[in-house]
């Protein structure tokens, strides 16, 4: 089953009907400031509490999955622990073309690029793995051609900015932040 937020419709829940009762419950209490939070900022909370909630009901926002910080590193461990020819830091099996993208290898304790590259896939290339302060750099970005706001070196359409050491998907209307987090991966 699945059912929107009654305060936010921005965020859907899915699960059982009591799963669901329970999450929103849960949302509203810890959050009644959730319908006026960016996207950025709501994803953290709603992080917070999966991280220290018992909340079983699935959350999406905005059709995408939101989970907890805790599950996020919890699967970072075990795939260090038990190793995966199938994960990279960016991509698991790669059949497509990869060009100008990073990842953050102090972040996901991962210094390869793709898990696997299939014979259709081509741009897998470990290189492009940066530490947290070099993604953290603009001119990691747009040195590689991203479109910045405030630049026209590479186009005038203002896609991506960076916001205290976070790049930030600008549109109309809404953001998508990544979190810059580092737990010791033991």
């Amino acid at each position: 089953m699945r059912q929107e937020l009654k305060t936010d419709k921005r965020v859907a829940l899915y699960g059982s009907q009591k799963q669901i009762t329970e999450a929103e419950i849960i949302l509203i209490k810890n959050i009644p400031e959730l319908p006026t939070l960016s996207e950025s900022q709501a994803r953290l909370r709603i992080q917070d509490c999966l991280d220290f909630e018992n909340i079983k009901a699935g959350i999406l926002f905005d059709g995408n999955s939101v989970w907890s910080k805790k599950k996020i590193l919890r699967d970072i461990r075990r795939i260090k622990k038990h190793g995966d020819d199938c994960v990279g830091g960016l991509v698991a099996a790669n059949a497509a073309t990869i060009a100008d993208f990073f990842w953050d290898i102090d972040t996901s304790g991962i210094n390869k690029m793709c898990g696997s590259q299939g014979p259709e896939g081509s741009g897998c290339d470990d290189t492009k793995g940066k530490i947290t302060s070099v993604m953290q750099t603009q001119s990691t970005f747009t040195d590689a051609g991203w479109d910045f706001v405030g630049e026209t070196a590479n186009g005038t359409e203002d896609i991506w900015d960076i916001c205290g050491g976070r790049i930030i998907r600008s549109w109309p209307g809404r953001h998508l932040c990544w979190e810059i987090f580092s737990v010791p991966m033991e």
